[in-house]
């Protein structure tokens, strides 16, 4: 029996990284390993899609964040960091 899915699941891009190497071995069907990760088929085929780009973004900031966007204002994001670290 398939399990429950939520609404809208956000996994770490080292859970990302775990099903792409999964669908890699090409052992299980890729339906197989959504049901692992409790997501949809489409959401694990979008990963195989974008594989290049979550590798290289979990090796450049890291494996445990679940967004990749930086802020809209990488300046003011400083200078804010500065003022906060002077206070």
């Amino acid at each position: 029996m398939r399990p429950v899915l939520a609404t809208r699941k956000s996994l770490t891009l080292s859970e990302k990284i775990a099903g792409i190497n999964e669908a890699e071995k090409g052992v299980k069907k890729n339906s197989e390993i959504a049901e692992d990760f409790v997501i949809l088929p489409n959401t694990l085929s979008d990963f195989l899609i974008n594989t290049d780009k979550i590798l290289n973004t979990g090796n450049s900031i890291g494996n445990d964040r679940k967004t990749t966007r930086g802020p809209e204002n990488p300046k003011v994001d400083e200078c804010v960091l500065k003022w906060f670290k002077q206070v």
